[in-house]
């Protein structure tokens, strides 16, 4: 095929020079030395030979060619490199990514960047509303401020905001700036103009689930081009849809007296299971339980399996009995329910009471006993 199309090329090169010879006024030929025609006609039929055999050989080659089978690389490894290059949709540079500490250093390691970026965002999904994600978001934005003199501007929504709490976890009072709205414009317009202005330390806000994909990708630019963190509480109903934040982690309290850990955690501590939901160029699904403290101090604990068998209360009788007792008891259940197998009730016929349907079935025992 390859061959013919040249050939056709060629063809078509040749008719087209003649036509065009032919166009032109016909000039009085002159006599040409016989060393340039000869080299000439011997140039020609040169490159007509390599042309042709170049055609052959390339559609020989086309036609004799085998599949060659590519260098098969994992998977994981190319999604991981395509990560660390694309970085999703964000327009900052790496080199100008800088990070801070979330309060503990074992949450730390869990991010690839090892803490919180300063120009992204980071969203705590409360499993219920006591979770403890509000506590252990507001120790991360006072991990923002010990670097800096710039305030944290909270966000009220709901006008639940506490600040004395703020202040026992580490936040200092002169440095808070409350901000109370609550139509849905005057919240947008409020976070987004405090994410874009550089002397603002961080931003918190509680934001429920009516956070569209168009606001939250407002939000991501406007931390972006403020270099501000941005600390979003969001409720349960949130979890698993889409989100332009940079890091997303779940929240959920433990109870201090299931936890077996060397550590000795106190009765008012606070004990909460974090787990990674999204990260961005890192691993999701990482989990890490931490306890806080009355002095805000987040302690890594060990944890526990999701889910551990429980046994069916016992009554009273078969606590305080003996030993032997119990074994008797069992062999007799174990009796009743192998004459139960071996003996089965026969259906009920129409009209029958139950009375007669177990009179039925012991005559027919007795029978058997006697056969």
């Amino acid at each position: 095929m390859a061959a013919q199309q040249t050939f056709a090329f060629f063809q078509t090169g040749e008719s087209v020079g003649k036509r065009s010879r032919q166009a032109q006024p016909k000039a009085k030929s002159q006599p040409k030395p016989k060393s340039q025609s000869k080299l000439k006609s011997q140039s020609l039929a040169l490159a007509n030979g390599s042309a042709a055999n170049g055609s052959a050989a390339k559609a020989k080659s086309l036609v004799g060619q085998t599949p060659v089978k590519a260098d098969l690389t994992d998977t994981a490894s190319i999604l991981k490199r395509l990560r660390h290059q694309v970085g999703c949709v964000s327009t900052v540079p790496h080199d100008d990514r800088q990070t801070r500490s979330a309060g503990c250093q074992a949450i730390d390691d869990l991010l690839p960047s090892g803490g919180l970026r300063v120009d992204a965002l980071t969203e705590w999904v409360a499993a219920s509303t006591s979770s403890s994600a509000g506590v252990l978001s507001l120790i991360a934005a006072a991990n923002q401020l010990r670097q800096s003199a710039s305030p944290l501007v909270v966000i009220d929504t709901q006008g639940d905001f506490y600040p004395p709490a703020a202040i026992a976890l580490g936040i200092p009072a002169d440095q808070i700036v409350l901000v109370q709205t609550q139509r849905h414009a005057d919240v947008v317009w409020a976070i987004d103009q405090a994410l874009r202005c550089d002397a603002v330390g961080a931003v918190w806000a509680n934001v429920g689930s009516w956070l569209d994909d168009r606001d939250a990708r407002r939000f991501q630019l406007a931390a972006e081009q403020g270099k501000t963190p941005g600390l979003l509480v969001r409720p349960a109903a949130v979890r698993g849809r889409p989100s332009f934040a940079d890091v997303r982690f779940h929240v959920a309290q433990v109870s201090s007296a299931t936890i077996e850990s060397d550590k000795p955690i106190a009765p008012s501590s606070l004990t909460a299971r974090l787990t990674v939901d999204r990260c961005r160029g890192g691993t999701t699904g990482q989990t890490i339980l931490v306890a806080v403290d009355d002095r805000a101090r987040m302690t890594p604990l060990s944890i526990p399996p999701l889910s551990v068998p429980l046994r069916s209360p016992q009554p009273a009788a078969h606590r305080d009995a003996a030993p032997h007792e119990t074994a008797h008891s069992n062999q007799t259940a174990a009796v009743h329910l192998a004459d139960q197998l071996a003996h089965p009730t026969p259906p009920q016929q129409p009209g029958e009471t139950a009375q007669q349907s177990g009179a039925a079935q012991q005559s027919g025992q007795n029978r058997e006993r006697r056969a």
